[in-house]
C-alpha cells in the first residue's frame, strides 16, 4: 500500500503550486493551482486509514505559499492569488486547527521594507513575497524578497509571535544573512533548536551548510561543500532541506 494509491482523489488534488505540511501525524497538501487560478482547496493523508480526503478549505485561494507548524496548528503565508487577471501576492496569513477543523485569521505580514520603496515606479514593478517560513524558538520566521520575474531583491523578512499575535521585522543580520535559493526561495530547517540554511552561491554543483547564531545576530558556515546541483535557469527548487529524527536531509532531484 502506498500513499500515492489513492485512486480518484488523486486526481483531483491540484499538485501545481500546492504547498505540503504534515501535522498530528497526517499529511496536507494546500491551495494549488488549476486553470491559472489559485485555490483555497485542502487535502488530508491519514496514514493510518491510508486514504486522501478533502478538509475545510482555506478562507482565501493561495498558490505557491508558505506552511509551517507550531503548537500542533497549520500555518500558510502569503502565495499568490488571481487579482485583475494575474496572479499577485499575498500578505495574508492563517491557521488551521486539526482539533477543530477550522481555519482562523492570522494578522497580515507588513512586508515593512516594501514600504519604503525610493521611487512609485519601483514600488509598482517589485512586489514584496514570502519567500519561507520556519518555526524557531517559539515563533514564525519569514524571509522575504521584492519580486519581478525572473527577479529577486532580498528584503529581510518578519517574525510573527503567536502569544501576542503580532508581527516584528526580523533582525538585520538574520533577514540579510539568510542564504537565498533558487527563485529566491530560501529554505531551512530547525535541528535540536539550531537553524540551518543552504547557500548554493559560488558554485553549481554544491553548497554551503549555514547556521543562525542568535546572540551574533549572523549567520556561521558549518559544512563548506554539501553535494547538491542546481541550475539557476530553472523555476523549479532543485533540492529541499529537511530535519528527520534529530538529522539534516538534503533531497535532491534525480
Amino acid at each position: 500500500r502506498g500513499w500515492l494509491s489513492g485512486g480518484d482523489a488523486l486526481d483531483k488534488i491540484p499538485f501545481c503550486g500546492c504547498s505540503v505540511a504534515a501535522v498530528n501525524n497526517c499529511l496536507y497538501v494546500l491551495g494549488g493551482l488549476s486553470r491559472g487560478s489559485a485555490l483555497r482547496c485542502v487535502w488530508q493523508y491519514d496514514p493510518i486509514l491510508n486514504s486522501w480526503s478533502e478538509v475545510c478549505p482555506m478562507l482565501t485561494a493561495r498558490a505557491y505559499c508558505k506552511a509551517g507548524v507550531m503548537d500542533n496548528k497549520l500555518y500558510v503565508v502569503g502565495g499568490v492569488s488571481r487579482c485583475q487577471g494575474r496572479l499577485s501576492p499575498l500578505q495574508s496569513a492563517e491557521v488551521f486547527d486539526p482539533e477543530t477543523g477550522e481555519w482562523s485569521e492570522v494578522p497580515s505580514m507588513p512586508f515593512s521594507k516594501a514600504q519604503v520603496m525610493p521611487t512609485a515606479f519601483l514600488a509598482d514593478i517589485l512586489k514584496p513575497i514570502a519567500t519561507g517560513l520556519t518555526t524557531y524558538r517559539g515563533k514564525l520566521y519569514v524571509p522575504q524578497s521584492l519580486y519581478c520575474w525572473p527577479f529577486f531583491v532580498d528584503a529581510g523578512g518578519e517574525i510573527y509571535d503567536p502569544k501576542t499575535k503580532s508581527w516584528a521585522e526580523m533582525p538585520v543580520g538574520m533577514g540579510e544573512g539568510w542564504p537565498a535559493k533558487q527563485a529566491g526561495t530560501k529554505l531551512s530547517a530547525v535541528v535540536d533548536d539550531e537553524l540551518y540554511a543552504l547557500d548554493p552561491s559560488g558554485s553549481l554543483d554544491s553548497a554551503k551548510l549555514k547556521v543562525y547564531d542568535h546572540q551574533d545576530d549572523s549567520w556561521k558556515v558549518v559544512s563548506e561543500e554539501v553535494p547538491v546541483t542546481h541550475d539557476h535557469n530553472d523555476a523549479e527548487s532543485p533540492y529541499l532541506l529537511a530535519s528527520f529524527l534529530g538529522k539534516l536531509h538534503v533531497i535532491i532531484r534525480d
